[in-house]
């Protein structure tokens, strides 16, 4: 099984960190042009199915503005002729309630479903959906981990995907997450992965730290993917973000996980499931 990861794509007008005053680190005025010259390659490639981890655009809170970006991105990435799974992202949830969301996703053409399970030949994939408190911090819904418990075991190995990650990561030396650890995972993560483990999951794919990092507990690999727009050599060189993308090669005994800037691999993750 062969699955395109690509989010945090992050369309929109580039500004300073908030974390890092002073310094511009995401190409997302080049972000739309980037992905739509990428969408001729991802054609050839024979996708079983793209993962859209979130983000797609830097909200403005100008919501004509922001469902403009939101569907930009979707429109590029309807030009890949696989299905597509999309999940949702902290900057969707700070510029549109699910509600208004979800009309611009159909107004895009799409019928949303932000968290579900699909069964494919050999795996199945479960996706998740998020909320954000009063302070921003993002948890799954209860309801969510009651339905992640009532889901049947099958002999399918199972692939997992959400926008924040469901273990915490080491923060050292990162330029988003160093001073606020808790912003990198769930606030409810240890409940999400107990509601899990019944089903066993082989992997556990994850987008928003704009990190490439692996770790793996117990019996199950944990991946962070990069951010689609993150533009590593900073603000001398703004332009210079050929986009980063991750394919997924999966089969029932092991993983390759390959990360791309543009036509050029620069990571490579193995396991064995």
């Amino acid at each position: 099984m062969k699955i395109l990861i690509i989010g945090d794509i992050h369309i929109g007008e580039s500004r300073e960190s908030t974390s890092q005053p002073g310094i511009v680190r995401q190409a997302n005025t080049q972000a739309e042009e980037t992905l739509s010259a990428l969408i001729p390659l991802f054609n050839t490639l024979h996708f079983d199915v793209v993962v859209h981890t979130g983000d797609s655009l830097s909200d403005t809170q100008v919501k004509e503005t922001d469902a403009a970006n939101i569907t930009k991105t979707l429109d590029l990435l309807n030009k890949i002729s696989v299905p597509k799974i999309h999940l949702v992202g902290n900057h969707e949830l700070r510029a549109f309630s699910l509600n208004e969301l979800t009309d611009v996703y159909k107004n895009a053409g799409i019928e949303p479903n932000f968290f579900g399970v699909q069964e494919f030949q050999d795996f199945r994939i479960i996706w998740l959906d998020m909320e954000l408190n009063e302070d921003n911090h993002a948890f799954l819904p209860p309801e969510r981990i009651e339905w992640l418990k009532s889901l049947p075991v099958n002999s399918k190995p199972t692939l997992v995907f959400s926008h924040y990650s469901l273990v915490p990561i080491d923060v050292s030396g990162t330029f988003y997450f160093e001073d606020q650890p808790q912003n990198m995972y769930l606030g409810n993560a240890r409940a999400v992965v107990e509601a899990l483990k019944h089903l066993n999951p082989q992997l556990c794919i994850n987008g928003h730290v704009h990190l490439l990092t692996h770790q793996k507990l117990g019996d199950t690999h944990y991946i962070s993917t990069p951010s689609f727009t993150e533009n590593i050599t900073a603000e001398k060189f703004p332009d210079n973000n050929p986009g980063i993308f991750s394919i997924l090669d999966v089969d029932s005994n092991r993983f390759i996980f390959t990360t791309y800037s543009g036509e050029f691999c620069f990571s490579k993750i193995q396991g064995r499931l």
